[in-house]
Order: structure tokens, then C-alpha cells, then sequence
């Protein structure tokens, strides 16, 4: 997949990285809350974790207990990314979008950008 299709500015979500206390040494998977998933298509669960110089493709999945604006990581997952709690990243989705899904990664990138503005207030 040519990944320069899912990285235009509209399908780009910017995160604050939070390490996860799963101790697990597999890797592969970010924590998002709940709500944002919400009524998410399964093919917006794999996702391209961004940062400056790497990335990564990692499985998104649902945590109620995730904070709010937050990415949970696993730490071999951070290490690979070279993160540290508090780092930002960037996520995009690891499929080049078809025009229904579109819609859907548009409508979970505006669930974090309404949190962002209330926090903002």
C-alpha cells in the first residue's frame, strides 16, 4: 500500500502517548477509549502509528479505562517507536480509504477533535 494516501492532513490524528500496564512483551496493539470506536468500522482498526522518524502498524482496539485524547502502548511498542510517555503521535489508517470508509475515519477524527475543544473551553 502506498501510504502517502492516508496522509493528507484530513485523515491524520494527533495523540499524547500514555505507556500501558500490560507488562505483556507482545506487541502490536494500541488502546483507544471506548467512545471513540464507537459504531467504528473494522477496517479502521488497523492503523499506521506515526512518529517523526518511524512507524509502525498496530491494531487499534477499545479500552473504557483509556483516557480521554490518549494512545496506550505496549512498551516493546514504544521502544520500537522510540516514545516516551507524554510523546505525541500521529495516526492514519493502514488501508487506502475506500469513499464510505472515508466518512467513517472522518467522523472518529471529529470525536477527538470535539474532546480536544471542550478541553480547550
Amino acid at each position: 500500500m502506498n501510504q502517502e494516501d492516508c496522509k493528507e492532513d484530513e485523515f491524520e490524528i494527533e495523540l499524547k502517548v500514555k505507556k500501558s500496564a500490560i507488562r505483556s512483551v507482545e506487541g502490536g496493539i494500541a488502546r483507544i477509549n471506548s467512545k471513540y470506536l464507537k459504531d467504528c468500522e473494522e477496517e479502521l482498526r488497523m492503523v499506521v502509528v506515526a512518529t517523526e522518524k518511524k512507524n509502525k502498524v498496530l491494531k487499534l482496539v477499545d479500552d473504557r479505562l483509556a483516557p480521554d485524547g490518549t494512545i496506550v502502548l505496549r512498551e516493546g511498542d514504544m521502544d520500537d517507536l522510540k516514545l516516551e510517555e507524554g510523546d505525541m503521535v500521529r495516526i492514519t489508517p493502514y488501508k487506502k480509504l475506500g469513499a464510505e470508509i472515508k466518512g467513517s475515519w472522518k467522523k472518529l477524527k471529529s470525536r477527538f477533535k470535539k474532546d480536544k475543544e471542550k478541553g480547550d473551553e
